[in-house]
């Protein structure tokens, strides 16, 4: 997204790698309790989007940002944009092994 470039000084200091992929073992694990095979989040703005920043510490898309959270593994990020399933992922963007846009 290269909104990510103007987003100023909230994204100057990053969540760690470490703290992000314990929140996802978190998560995962409490999936485990419950037998959950897959939760799904998702966001339609930028302003209420919270889930999206707390698992992969990005923005959600203006017109929407899923995340698929398999019990085990990274996850799956869908946005809006042009038809890709085979998008690739950028750097900014952790946790994540899939990445796909859909209109």
């Amino acid at each position: 997204m290269p909104e990510m470039r103007l987003a100023g000084p909230r994204y100057k200091y990053p969540v760690s790698d470490a703290e992000l992929l314990r929140r996802l073992a978190a998560i995962q694990s409490a999936m485990k309790k419950q037998e959950i095979d897959c939760c799904i989040t998702q966001s339609q703005n930028i302003i209420f989007d919270s889930c999206i920043r707390y698992l992969v510490d990005m923005p959600a898309h203006p017109y929407g940002t899923t995340i698929l959270i398999p019990q085990e593994g990274p996850m799956t990020l869908i946005n809006h944009g042009p038809d890709n399933d085979n998008d690739t992922i950028p750097d900014f963007i952790r946790n994540v092994d899939r990445l796909y846009s859909k209109a």
